[in-house]
């Protein structure tokens, strides 16, 4: 998926863009974001915080963008991740991630 991050307001820092892989983070990191889901009531699982990021919840959107700055400075804290506004972050998925949830979207009907 891309994850896109053009602050309206420039005091917000810099646009920014990332492709994001949620099957090729590794478990350390996975880890440390989980617990901070957990902690903040968002998501137990991995798998539940990559479904939340895909649906642009606001909490899980502020820890993909505390994970993706990580990546390039070990050192940022998760209060440094700006009080963005909703429209400045997106979320695009990959004609990969569309059809895979297009099949459980459709696998689910399916039980119901």
């Amino acid at each position: 998926m891309k994850v896109s991050y053009h602050p309206e307001d420039p005091a917000d820092g810099d646009a920014q863009e990332w492709a994001f892989k949620p099957n090729r983070v590794r478990q350390s990191e996975a880890e440390m974001v989980e617990k901070r889901a957990k902690a903040a009531g968002i998501a137990d699982r991995w798998d539940e915080f990559v479904m939340l990021c895909k649906a642009e919840h606001a909490g899980a959107l502020r820890l993909l963008l505390w994970h993706l700055y990580r990546r390039e400075h070990p050192a940022y804290k998760l209060d440094m991740v700006p009080d963005f506004c909703m429209g400045d972050v997106s979320v695009d998925l990959d004609l990969d991630e569309l059809i895979e949830t297009k099949a459980m979207t459709e696998s689910r009907r399916a039980i119901f």
